[in-house]
């Protein structure tokens, strides 16, 4: 595995411009129709070993295995710290890594100008949890669960986003490529480093093993979705390192990260019915697992006085009500049904149109 273990702002900033552009070439030489097609298979035993039109073998091609620097020890490992950290990793999905996410301006712009991730906040977030469930749970990428055609789909609807963004008068000199590398990196590290972080401050400990073998499959997973290689990071303090250096590129208070926060922060009241009290606590305590200087950035005050005891029980009511919900939301792993919103989107997108 070709890593960098050190970063400098210079080094990184030439990533702001760069998207996803090998991949786009082939996504482009697909007709319409064709794509449509992918979101009709449900698992990977499909995506491998049906027929498919020709113009999407490249595509298929691109997600059809794991770099060959991720081992068998490391993917059965990862995916047991998974199962047994299910609950505490899906609530920091929302309290931490989402949100840490919000902290990159640019990027934040580009949820923001989608307009669906306000609008149906709920179902983003069921879509993501559903998304890491794919991918993180034991069977992902043995040919039995749907890891593979998950990383494409998300492949895909990243391509579609930059290209509308694009075509809609996107200052790239100004705001960096839309869905640039290195907010796919921050992403990367949001699931990954941010989540261990974040559970660690609410009092739990995870071994730096477990630690380490789930940095690594979230490497591999990032490397699915186009993440260049360059910026992957195999251990917790390069991953580290990075993190910081990307926030002091990308990271700084903005409208739009006030807003997906605000938005994030109603939808987990909402969901967890919380009252009272409770419900007053869940911004501090999302500031208090970010920490300063991210969770100003995001309109976020971090409650320095708060009584931790209060947090933890906190916690423990939002994973009750929770239990993974993407699953019972979703339906069934596999179960991929035709989705209303992709259509649109595949309308709405000028190159796609005949």
């Amino acid at each position: 595995m070709s890593v960098t273990t050190e970063s400098t702002i210079e080094s990184l900033d030439h990533y702001r411009s760069m998207g996803d552009h090998h991949f786009a070439d082939k996504l482009h030489a697909v007709e319409k129709q064709h794509l449509k097609h992918i979101w009709q298979l449900r698992n990977d035993d499909e995506l491998f070993n049906k027929a498919h039109p020709n113009d999407i073998i490249p595509l298929i091609d691109a997600v059809r295995s794991l770099p060959d620097w991720v081992d068998e020890q490391t993917l059965t490992h990862s995916a047991l710290f998974f199962q047994e950290n299910m609950l505490d990793l899906s609530a920091m999905l929302g309290l931490a890594s989402l949100p840490y996410c919000y902290g990159g301006a640019d990027g934040a712009m580009v949820l923001i100008k989608t307009g669906r991730i306000l609008e149906k906040t709920q179902t983003r977030l069921l879509e993501t949890g559903r998304f890491v469930f794919d991918v993180c749970s034991p069977n992902a990428f043995n040919g039995q669960g749907s890891g593979f055609l998950s990383c494409l789909k998300v492949r895909i609807v990243h391509q579609f986003v930059r290209d509308q963004m694009l075509r809609t008068g996107w200052e790239v000199d100004q705001l960096g490529y839309p869905v640039n590398q290195l907010d796919q990196a921050m992403t990367n590290l949001s699931f990954s480093l941010i989540a261990i972080r974040a559970i660690r401050k609410s009092g739990k400990t995870i071994a730096d093993a477990d630690a380490q073998a789930y940095l690594r499959r979230w490497n591999a997973i990032s490397y699915l979705l186009g993440l260049d290689e360059a910026l992957i990071r195999n251990n917790m303090r390069t991953a580290s390192h990075l993190a910081r250096s990307i926030e002091r590129i990308q990271f700084r208070a903005s409208d739009a990260g006030n807003q997906l926060t605000a938005a994030l922060v109603s939808s987990l009241i909402q969901l967890g019915e919380l009252k009272g009290y409770t419900k007053r606590i869940l911004a501090p305590y999302m500031a208090y697992l970010l920490g300063e200087p991210v969770a100003g950035y995001l309109g976020l005050e971090v409650n320095r006085t708060q009584n931790l005891f209060e947090f933890s029980a906190l916690l423990k009511q939002l994973k009750e009500v929770f239990q993974w919900i993407p699953i019972g939301d979703l339906g069934p792993v596999g179960d991929q049904k035709a989705d209303p919103e992709f259509e649109k989107m595949l309308v709405s997108i000028p190159m796609l149109t005949p």
